[in-house]
C-alpha cells in the first residue's frame, strides 16, 4: 500500500490522511470516532503492519484509561448521576464522553502514524513551499510530535522493565504507573521543545531577512 501512495501525487496523500484527522478532531461524536478508529486500524495495519498496530494500541491504553477517569472528575455534564465525590457529581454521560475522547485520541494517533509513514519531508516541502516555507517547518514539527511521544513512552516502559521494576497487575496500579510516565513524558517534551527553539534561534529562524548561502 505504501507503493500506491508513492506513485500518486503528494496532494492525494494530504487529502487521504488529512481529512480523517480533521474530521475526527472536530466532530465530537462517538460514532464518528469509532468509525475513524476502525478505518485507521485497517489502514495502519496495511501500511505499517498489524503487529505494529497491536503494539501501538497497547502503548496508548494507559492514556485511554487516564482520559476515562479524569474526564468525569473535571466535567459535570449529564443528568444520570452515579455517585458524588467531594460534592461533585460523577455522571454516566461524563464517563461516556471520556470514552469517546479516548477513542478519538487513539484514532488520531493511528492516523498520524500513517501520515508520518507516507508523508515525507520532501512531499510536505513540495506541497507548501510555494505558499510559505515556515508552514512546512511548523507542520512537520507538529505532526512528528505524536509518534515521537509514542516512541518515548515505549522507551520509558522498557526502561522500567530493564530496571527490574515489578509489573503492575491491578487497574489502580497500572493507572498510577501511567500517570508517573505521563508526567515524565511532559517534562521531557518541555525540555526538548526549549532545546529545539534555542537551536532554531541560533540558526536565524526568527530573523525577518535571511540570506541564502552560495
Amino acid at each position: 500500500m505504501t507503493d500506491f501512495f508513492n506513485r500518486k501525487s503528494p496532494y492525494v496523500s494530504l487529502l487521504y490522511f488529512g481529512i480523517p484527522m480533521v474530521v475526527t478532531c472536530f466532530l465530537r461524536d462517538w460514532k464518528w470516532a469509532l468509525m475513524s478508529l476502525v478505518l485507521a486500524s485497517i489502514v495502519h495495519g496495511l501500511l505499517i503492519g498489524f503487529n505494529k498496530l497491536v503494539l501501538t494500541i497497547k502503548s496508548v491504553t494507559g492514556l485511554f484509561a487516564l482520559l476515562v477517569i479524569i474526564n468525569p472528575l473535571v466535567s459535570t455534564t449529564g443528568s444520570t448521576v452515579l455517585i458524588f465525590i467531594n460534592g461533585r457529581p460523577i455522571t454516566v454521560e461524563a464517563i461516556l464522553q471520556g470514552v469517546s475522547l479516548g477513542i478519538m485520541l487513539i484514532a488520531v494517533i493511528l492516523w498520524s502514524g500513517c501520515w508520518n509513514h507516507v508523508m515525507t519531508e520532501e512531499k510536505l516541502s513540495h506541497i507548501f513551499k510555494r505558499f510559505s516555507p515556515q508552514v512546512v517547518v511548523v507542520l512537520s514539527m507538529t505532526l512528528r510530535l505524536i509518534p515521537l511521544y509514542k516512541r518515548r513512552w515505549d522507551n520509558m516502559q522498557e526502561s522500567h522493565r530493564a530496571l527490574g521494576l515489578p509489573e503492575k497487575t491491578g487497574a489502580f496500579s497500572k493507572i498510577k504507573q501511567a500517570v508517573i510516565c505521563f508526567s515524565g513524558l511532559m517534562d521531557w517534551g518541555i525540555e526538548n521543545g526549549r532545546i529545539t527553539a534555542t537551536s532554531m534561534v541560533a540558526r536565524g529562524a526568527c530573523l525577518d531577512k535571511r540570506k541564502e548561502g552560495v
